[in-house]
């Protein structure tokens, strides 16, 4: 389930956090699609009125395909970014959904 599944990241990849902006939510979620296709990552639904989207983003040796979803909700002094990073093939994915999101948002804050 889904609480299983943070939980899990919660263990493997405690620095993982959701990402704090200043902005808006609707400024949030378009400066994550942005940068999510900055990251060439396959935007496949996205639901603006819930600032929410899902993505595949394939590793660049095999070519897995991994699935994200990436959800935006209102904070105290702006918003919040929260990511998923799931691995379509039942492997470990040696870090490289924890490495995709520390970049995502180390992208996201640069102008």
């Amino acid at each position: 389930s889904g609480a299983e599944v943070a939980d899990q990241q919660a263990t493997a990849y405690p620095d993982i956090a959701p990402l704090e902006t200043r902005l808006s939510t609707d400024a949030a979620f378009e400066r994550a699609l942005e940068v999510a296709g900055e990251m060439g990552w396959e935007i496949v639904a996205t639901d603006p009125s819930r600032h929410r989207f899902e993505a595949t983003a394939r590793t660049s040796v095999f070519y897995f395909a991994d699935d994200i979803v990436v959800a935006v909700t209102p904070a105290e002094n702006g918003s919040r970014v929260d990511m998923r990073g799931v691995s379509r093939v039942g492997r470990s994915d040696q870090g490289v959904n924890a490495a995709r999101i520390r970049t995502f948002q180390q992208q996201f804050h640069r102008e």
